[in-house]
């Protein structure tokens, strides 16, 4: 994730809207030459009060181009003009990644410690929606056979198969929002709605 600001260039590995939290974060600031003047490296750098604190990282001085400093901290607030909300703007979306640079991306913030709740979720949903056409072609096998012999309409199946794909695509968007949003683990949210399609579909 990168984000240019006014006076300051952001680097991030992800980001966290709810806690306005960046993790494995950058800062590049530059003077009024255009020269870098400070660099900050920190674990995690959350916006609080107006004021960016920086947790468990360096900052690194530089004067006319040159490194003159660099010092450790557990904890650094520094005031600049950009707020999370001018960062988060840049940021990625995993929706449109490749699969291939979305699995990458989930196993690197996943093996580093950082929070990959919502790449993770969305690496799932990639395997589980082209999946979901299993059970809606068992549950709609179903629904045409419904009642034994009984002479069923044309009208009233496709009633049901369309009722039963509503239901189906809104429960499964909302295990996916309860997903990113920590309430279910990645992995169930992205699967969960299989469950109730093979289990109609089988009765």
């Amino acid at each position: 994730i990168w984000s240019p600001g006014i006076s300051s260039s952001f680097q991030a590995e992800s980001s966290r809207q709810d806690e306005q939290r960046l993790q494995n974060v950058r800062v590049y600031r530059l003077d009024d030459a255009f020269r870098l003047h400070t660099y900050i490296e920190a674990e995690e750098g959350q916006y609080e009060k107006k004021e960016w604190v920086f947790r468990r990282g360096k900052s690194h001085a530089f004067k006319a181009g040159d490194l003159t400093s660099v010092q450790p901290f557990e904890e650094a607030r520094v005031r600049l003009p950009e707020s999370f909300d001018d960062f988060e703007i840049f940021k990625e979306d995993p929706d449109t990644m490749s699969f291939g640079h979305l699995w990458t991306l989930t196993r690197k913030l996943m093996s580093e410690g950082y929070d990959a709740r919502e790449y993770l979720v969305a690496l799932h949903t990639r395997l589980s929606f082209p999946s979901l056409s299993i059970p809606l072609s068992l549950l709609g096998f179903a629904l045409a056979h419904m009642g034994g012999g009984r002479k069923k309409t044309l009208g009233g199946t496709l009633f049901l198969a369309v009722l039963a794909s509503f239901f189906a695509w809104t429960l499964f968007a909302l295990t996916i929002i309860l997903g990113r949003h920590g309430l279910l683990p990645a992995e169930i949210s992205a699967w969960l709605i299989h469950l109730p399609l093979f289990s109609a579909g089988l009765v």
